[in-house]
Parts: C-alpha cells; sequence; structure tokens
C-alpha cells in the first residue's frame, strides 16, 4: 500500500509542474483569466471561503517559488545562456542587480555615526507623539507649548477577510 501511495504521490508532482501551464501568459490572457474566474466566484461556482483559501496558498505557492535562492540561480544560469538583457517567449528578460543595499556601520565615519544616531532619536520621539496623537479626544485638545489646537490624525482602513493558513 505505501509503493501505490509513493506512486500516487510521485504522478501528482510530476503533474505540479504542468500546473503552471494553464495560468495566463500574457496580458490578454491574463485579462481574461481574471475576469472568468471573478464571475464563476461572482456566480456562486463553489464555496467563496474555500476559493479565497485556495487563492491564499496559490499566492504563497508563487511567493515561495519566486524567492527560492536555488530557483534563483538556476533561472539566472538559464538566462546567462542568452545575454544580459534579451528578448525570448515574447518576454524582455534583464539580469540586473536588485534589492541593493548598503550598510554605512562599517564606515568608521563620524559624520554618518552623528546623523544616523540622530536621525534614531528623532524617529523615537516622532512614534512617540504619533503615539499621544492617536488617544487625543475626538475634539482635540490645545497645545500648551504652542496654543495650537491640535487633532487626532486622519484613520483609514479596508475591511479584508484575513486567512491563516
Amino acid at each position: 500500500m505505501k509503493i501505490m501511495t509513493l506512486i500516487l504521490y510521485l504522478f501528482k508532482m510530476e503533474r505540479a509542474l504542468s500546473t503552471i501551464s494553464v495560468f495566463p501568459s500574457n496580458d490578454a490572457e491574463l485579462k481574461r483569466y481574471i475576469t472568468t474566474i471573478k464571475a464563476e466566484i461572482l456566480n456562486g461556482g463553489d464555496d467563496p471561503l474555500k476559493v479565497l483559501k485556495q487563492l491564499k496558498f496559490v499566492e504563497k505557492t508563487i511567493a515561495a517559488l519566486l524567492k527560492d535562492k536555488e530557483l534563483d540561480n538556476f533561472f539566472i544560469d538559464e538566462a546567462a545562456k542568452y545575454g544580459t538583457s534579451f528578448e525570448h517567449l515574447d518576454t524582455h528578460f534583464d539580469i540586473r542587480e536588485t534589492g541593493v543595499k548598503y550598510d554605512y556601520s562599517g564606515c568608521k565615519d563620524s559624520v554618518w555615526n552623528y546623523l544616523n544616531e540622530q536621525s534614531e532619536k528623532l524617529d523615537e520621539k516622532k512614534k512617540e507623539r504619533e503615539t499621544f496623537l492617536k488617544v487625543l479626544p475626538l475634539e482635540g485638545v490645545v497645545n500648551p507649548e504652542t496654543g495650537e489646537m491640535i487633532y487626532r490624525p486622519a484613520k483609514s482602513s479596508t475591511t479584508k477577510v484575513a486567512v491563516k493558513l
């Protein structure tokens, strides 16, 4: 029985890559795909919460694949065969540096260190002030230092169904 389970699992995994091919490959297909799926959902094609759960898993799957370092290296190696900037499969590809970050802490620059320290102090003071402003009464209060009326910050939000997988 274990061998049969393993065979079914491997068969299912073999098909996993082929499922990607059913997704859109260009903007027109993407628009059509989204419109079709949206219509099916809104017309009661399936349990909406089941669909939301599945969409979240698809999102998580794609994010994990796109962040995978081994896959990244594999894609870079393959793309390098074509150059650093090229057209392939009706798509433009570039090999480039992304997410460039600098660590200034090791520069031993006293001016930068001083400015960074001041910036951190100001950020902390700003957060404290924002916390204070969030809890002001709706009608506002008078700032005793300046005499000006100060009010709560405007608040906006979006209602969503949170999904914990």
